[in-house]
C-alpha cells in the first residue's frame, strides 16, 4: 500500500513494476541492481489513470470500478494487480471503506498487488493485516519536487497543506485548515516527521560509514602491495 504527496510519484512505481516486470518476461534487460529478482506472471492487471468517457456515460469512480471487475474477475495468485487511487472518486468515507474491502479480498485470495492510495483507513489496516505492508514516497518539501524513492514499512503522508503554504496559499485559510484536523492525526505525522528525520541522519551516517569502510579497504591493499614488493626487495638482497 503505496502512500504519499500528489505528484510524489506513487502512479510512476506502480508503472514502473508493471514495465519491469513485462520487460523480464519478454527477455528484455533490466535497469536494476544485479541479484535483483522478479517474479514470473500469468498475466498482469493495471488500473491506472483517470477513466472518464462521455460516450459510454462513466465517470471517473464507476470508470475505476469497471475496470477493478474486470481485473478480479480474471485475477489469481500468480498475476500482478496494479491499483491507483484504489476507491478515489467518489464520497471518501464509502470509498475508504471499498478500498479496504478490496484490498483484504486481493490478501485472502492471495493475489499479489501494489495499491496507491490517499486513505489514512488504508494505511492502518496494511499496518494491522498479515501480509500488507506500508511504503511511501519520499518528497522534497523545499522544491516540491518527487524524489522517486521509495520507503517500504512506513506510510506516508499527503503534505497536502504544507504543499498549498509553499505554493502561496493564504495563511489564514491554512491556519484554519491546520485546526480542523484531528488532533491525533497531527500527532501521527508528527511522529511519522521524526521517523522520516532519524532515518534521514541514520542513512547519512551509513554513507559516510560506507566511505570510510572503502577508503580503509583502498588503504589496506596499497600497504597490501607496498609490503608485498618490499618482501620481494628483501628476497632479492638475501639472494645476492
Amino acid at each position: 500500500v503505496i502512500t504519499g504527496p500528489n505528484t510524489g510519484g506513487k502512479t510512476v512505481t506502480l508503472k514502473t513494476v508493471g514495465l519491469m516486470s513485462a520487460m523480464a518476461q519478454s527477455g528484455l534487460h533490466i535497469p536494476a541492481l544485479s541479484g535483483s529478482e522478479l517474479s514470473i506472471f500469468d498475466n498482469i492487471f493495471a488500473d491506472i489513470g483517470d477513466e472518464q468517457s462521455i460516450e459510454q456515460s462513466l465517470s471517473t469512480f464507476s470508470g475505476h470500478v469497471t475496470n477493478i471487475v474486470r481485473i478480479i474477475s480474471r485475477a489469481g495468485s500468480k498475476t500482478l494487480v496494479l491499483l491507483d487511487e484504489l476507491g478515489a472518486g467518489t464520497d471518501p468515507q464509502e470509498g475508504a471503506a471499498l478500498a479496504r474491502s478490496i484490498l483484504s479480498y486481493l490478501l485472502e485470495k492471495r493475489i499479489p498487488c501494489l495499491i496507491a492510495t490517499h486513505y489514512p483507513e488504508l494505511k492502518a489496516y496494511a499496518h494491522a493485516a498479515e501480509g500488507a505492508v506500508n511504503a511511501s514516497m519520499e518528497f522534497d518539501l523545499e522544491s516540491l519536487r518527487p524524489t522517486y524513492r521509495l520507503t517500504v514499512g512506513l506510510p506516508g503522508r499527503s503534505n497536502a497543506l504544507s504543499i498549498a503554504e509553499r505554493l502561496g496559499l493564504n495563511a489564514e485559510i491554512i491556519q484554519n485548515a491546520r485546526a480542523a484536523i484531528n488532533p491525533s492525526e497531527l500527532h501521527a505525522d508528527d511522529l511519522l516527521d521524526e521517523i522520516y528525520r532519524q532515518r534521514e541522519l541514520s542513512r547519512a551516517d551509513r554513507l559516510a560509514a560506507e566511505r570510510a569502510r572503502q577508503e580503509a579497504e583502498k588503504t589496506r591493499l596499497d600497504l597490501k602491495m607496498r609490503l608485498e614488493s618490499i618482501e620481494g626487495e628483501r628476497q632479492r638482497l638475501l639472494k645476492e
